[in-house]
């Protein structure tokens, strides 16, 4: 608990910006604020600050190949506006997943359909062993 209040009482260590700029703007806050308040202490202005303000792009560089590497490709820590190229990224983003998604549906699809042909091959099995069975004598026929 003491580390946590410590963490809390420092925004510009790198214990939080590991703990609360990673997460993003809105969950950031959310987590500052439920540890404040299971702390019992009051919510760090300079802390809610820290996490608006996010990364720098100093920090951004230096940290691309750490574990902030997936959040900063999203877009979480720079402002999207239509003169930086995450804004761009972002529609790229959103055409992928509506190919994933318009791919998975296909799949369910065939998986729907191949599933209604084995099941008409095995009904078409079942009919030919009945015919089968009503023209056998006894069971040593077949």
């Amino acid at each position: 608990m003491s580390v946590l209040r410590n963490v809390i009482s420092n925004p510009n260590s790198d214990a939080f910006k590991s703990r609360y700029l990673g997460i993003g703007r809105k969950e950031g806050k959310k987590l500052l604020v439920s540890d404040c308040r299971s702390l019992s202490i009051t919510i760090p202005m300079s802390g809610l600050q820290q996490i608006e303000k996010g990364l720098s792009h100093k920090c951004r560089v230096s940290n691309s190949n750490s574990e902030w590497e997936g959040a900063i490709n999203s877009g979480v820590f720079i402002k999207e506006t239509k003169r930086n190229g995450p804004a761009k990224l972002n529609v790229f983003e959103r055409a992928k997943m509506k190919e994933e998604k318009k791919a998975a549906e296909q799949k369910a699809i065939k998986d729907v359909k191949r599933a209604a042909l084995l099941a008409a091959k095995k009904q078409k099995k079942i009919e030919a062993f009945k015919n089968k069975m009503a023209t056998a004598d006894s069971w040593e026929d077949l």
